[in-house]
């Protein structure tokens, strides 16, 4: 009986212990918008306007054609078209990962700046954002690789900061 009862400590211990590390070795997303930390010129709820047409790629794909939310990119970029006239002569099926291009002009919204931290990674910041005047575009987009990457600081844990590319994005309301 007191062998029973040890095994089963032993063995409880075992799943707590092996939950415990489980928990450690997964990455976790937290909202870093207003964390000074962090010191990304993106501001929650301000509003930026593309000088430059962004290829829109659909992200999260499922097998039945549904995305969780959308990326955006560069024109020219690997495997991106390096046009908006070489991306209307693509055939539909290699259009098929791409949700649209995004137009000069276009308006988006920032809705929070996120930071993934995980074990394979490090440390990464996100920037999620909505389109404003884009009825096909209605999913969180993602704006981290279309923004320029500054290392901040000398904490070399924090890693690079999306900062604003002025190239490609202007200021419409801060």
């Amino acid at each position: 009986m007191v062998k029973k009862r040890l095994f089963f400590l032993a063995f409880r211990r075992g799943i707590i212990g092996f939950g415990i590390l489980s928990i450690l070795l997964c990455g976790c997303m937290s909202n870093v918008s207003n964390d000074p930390r962090y010191p990304t010129d993106y501001k929650v709820g301000a509003v930026y306007r593309l000088k430059e047409p962004v290829v829109v790629d659909k992200a999260g794909l499922t097998v039945f054609g549904t995305y969780s939310s959308l990326i955006l990119s560069r024109l020219g970029e690997s495997g991106k078209p390096d046009s908006v006239a070489e991306y209307e002569e693509w055939p539909d099926e290699r259009k098929k990962f791409i949700a649209g291009i995004a137009p000069v002009g276009t308006l988006i919204r920032i809705t929070e700046v996120q930071l993934e931290k995980n074990p394979e990674m490090g440390r990464m910041m996100w920037i999620r954002g909505r389109f404003v005047d884009v009825p096909w575009a209605t999913k969180e987009a993602e704006l981290a690789f279309i923004s320029k990457r500054t290392k901040v600081g000398t904490d070399p844990l924090l890693g690079e900061i999306p900062m604003v590319d002025t190239d490609l994005l202007e200021l419409v309301t801060p």
